[in-house]
């Protein structure tokens, strides 16, 4: 038993090592991951700071006999805390990523990880059980208890222990590098227009400028995966409600967080109203459940889902938001996926033989070789932010948001290229939606606009976040507008390690 309990030491020791190194090299990730939980803004950045530290404190401690039992106690309590938090996020349908383990951890939290940290504290209330014995030997004593001649094999299991965290460790890194390779050899693609085929007629949708290609859908003419998904009010709605909508549906996958999706959901809101007899809007949203309650507290769509897992989006390659595509009565996808605005305008003119009017500019955005519109907006830090701010050198005008998972994912190679930004590349300046607070916190160390309304992206037909575009030393646009980190990185010509 005592050998077992040290055992236990070692494999609980041995997580939070991992995990304080990992918070460390990751504190900005940290950082978030506190203010999403809920941690308020003044502390966020002292628990980013501490918390590595004293997992890291707490890991040596499990490792002397006579600290163990403490230093288990207070991991437990640490571990259900922990364990509270991610279980209230769940439950609300936020998608927050934990970073518990530094970068590796870059996935929002499900019930696994409150099944992995209910195994954990298992382990340290074993440990720090009150026993005769205490929580197990010591290291050097259960060493100087071992026979002479098993020492030696002893020490190679203890190296050979090591050498396999570090090298799942190595691992780690090169499965992240490795995704990074694919999304950029992806962006090397050319992007398939939006196809929706209605009435035996085929109408394509312009291609998003710059638009990063996705990982093609289900194709025309399958049906759609049986799903099941609560709507505002906590009822299931799945494929037999769609159809007992008897007409086509418009199915859009949107974001709370996203700034092109509150920029055209007015516009959205318009034509679903005009033309119900034509089509149902059926939305299909994540993020938090109050904040997509007042979002729609009011609206022409017949239902409103929780797609908090993202499972549909993923099935039908809709996680750039917005999308959407076409599902005829019968259940059957009638359309390519559609990203942004014009992609959605051409399903809707699919639908309706005509081409719907905005309420903003986004279908007829400037495009190379015209000037940015003009704009002023307050700063992130202080100063306004205007278009006479792009004027004198080549600039990349970014478009961004704190709350965008993608933006987040993107944030740290972004804060290591402002840190070490090759001379002779453009400067930068965002463009962004979210507190000037939030914005701040990101530390990238460059001008950064607040455009709440993503009323400047709209205007240059910027179709979700993050998205760029190249603006020359006069103030005129350079590039066609790039849509996803690797499209941004090509954009630049660079490819981050």
């Amino acid at each position: 038993m005592s050998s077992l309990l040290l055992v236990c030491r070692l494999i609980l020791s041995g997580v939070f090592l991992f995990s304080g190194f990992a918070k460390l090299r990751d504190v900005d990730g940290t950082r978030r991951a506190a203010a999403d939980f809920g941690v308020p803004e003044l502390f966020a950045g002292p628990v980013a700071r501490w918390l590595p530290l004293v997992e890291l404190a707490l890991a040596v401690g499990l490792l002397p006999q006579a600290t163990a039992a403490w230093s288990a106690t207070v991991i437990g309590a640490l571990l259900l805390l922990f364990t509270g938090a991610i279980a209230t996020s769940i439950v609300r349908g936020k998608q927050t990523v934990c970073h518990c383990f530094g970068e590796t951890g870059t996935t929002p939290v499900g019930w696994p990880s409150v099944l992995r940290n209910m195994v954990l504290a298992a382990l340290a209330v074993v440990i720090a059980m009150p026993r005769d014995g205490g929580a197990g030997p010591s290291l050097l004593a259960w060493w100087n208890d071992a026979p002479p001649d098993m020492r030696p094999s002893l020490a190679v299991a203890v190296a050979a222990l090591f050498a396999s965290a570090a090298l799942a460790w190595v691992c780690l890194g090169l499965l992240r590098q490795n995704g990074r390779l694919l999304l950029r050899i992806e962006a090397l693609e050319q992007a398939r227009p939006a196809t929706a085929h209605v009435d035996g007629a085929a109408h394509s949708a312009p291609p998003a400028t710059g638009a990063v290609s996705m990982p093609p859908g289900l194709p025309v003419g399958t049906m759609l995966p049986a799903f099941s998904l609560k709507d505002l009010h906590g009822r299931r709605v799945g494929n037999t409600e769609l159809a007992a909508l008897k007409r086509p549906v418009l199915l859009l996958f949107s974001d709370p967080n996203c700034g092109p999706c509150t920029g055209m959901r007015p516009d959205l809101e318009r034509w679903a109203a005009q033309h119900a007899a034509q089509f149902a809007l059926v939305v299909a949203t994540r993020g938090a459940k109050d904040v997509n309650r007042t979002h729609y507290a009011q609206t022409a769509a017949a239902h409103v889902l929780f797609d908090a897992d993202t499972k549909l989006a993923k099935q039908l390659s809709t996680l750039p938001t917005p999308s959407a595509i076409v599902v005829d009565a019968g259940g059957v996808i009638r359309s390519d996926v559609a990203i942004g605005q014009r992609g959605i305008e051409a399903l809707i003119a699919s639908l309706t033989g005509r081409v719907p009017q905005a309420a903003n500019a986004a279908s007829a955005a400037p495009g190379v070789g015209a000037p940015v519109p003009e704009f002023d907006l307050p700063g992130a830090d202080g100063p306004r932010v205007r278009a006479a701010s792009l004027r004198g050198a080549r600039s990349l005008l970014l478009f961004w948001n704190p709350g965008c998972g993608f933006c987040q994912q993107m944030l740290p190679a972004l804060r290591r290229w402002m840190e070490a930004r090759p001379e002779g590349l453009p400067r930068l300046l965002v463009i962004s939606a979210g507190s000037a607070a939030a914005n701040a916190a990101m530390g990238l160390g460059a001008s950064i606009g607040l455009d709440e309304q993503f009323a400047i992206g709209t205007s240059l037909g910027v179709p979700g976040t993050p998205s760029a575009v190249l603006v020359e030393s006069d103030g005129r646009i350079a590039s066609e507008v790039a849509v996803g980190e690797p499209a941004i990185w090509q954009l630049l010509g660079v490819m981050q390690g």
